[in-house]
């Protein structure tokens, strides 16, 4: 059924992508990629500040940057309340080595990972 093969693809990319960690390309910070969901879009509202907005609203509000639909969504775990996650479209980060590999030298290849402008104009409007 469609159901378990949305299932299998969830369970395949979190065994890929869960733990490493990744350059948000809007705040330049690094993030660790706690969660990936399928399920959550863009489209997805939270609750910021008593008001119910879409993720793609507060990226636009926030950052100024138009948010293209997006297949999943990267949850990184809030330090403050392990229960809550930020969520981030996957074409404003870049992936880096995973943590278990990662050495003294990992903020290096961190910022070694770097892209043109151009390239992330094809998934983010600014």
């Amino acid at each position: 059924s469609d159901d378990e093969l949305l299932d299998a693809y969830n369970r395949q990319l979190q065994r890929e992508f869960e733990g490493r960690l990744a350059l948000a390309a809007h705040t330049k910070r690094i993030i660790h990629v706690d969660k990936i969901d399928v399920n959550r879009r863009v489209t997805s509202t939270f609750n910021h500040r008593g008001k119910e907005i879409s993720i793609a609203e507060y990226f636009q509000e926030k950052y100024h940057l138009k948010l293209r639909s997006e297949f999943c969504l990267v949850g990184n775990r809030d330090k403050r309340d392990p229960n809550q996650f930020a969520w981030y479209p996957p074409s404003l980060l870049h992936l880096t080595v995973s943590v278990p590999e990662a050495g003294p030298n990992q903020f290096a290849v961190i910022m070694n990972t770097k892209r043109n402008p151009e390239q992330d104009q094809r998934s983010v409007e600014r």
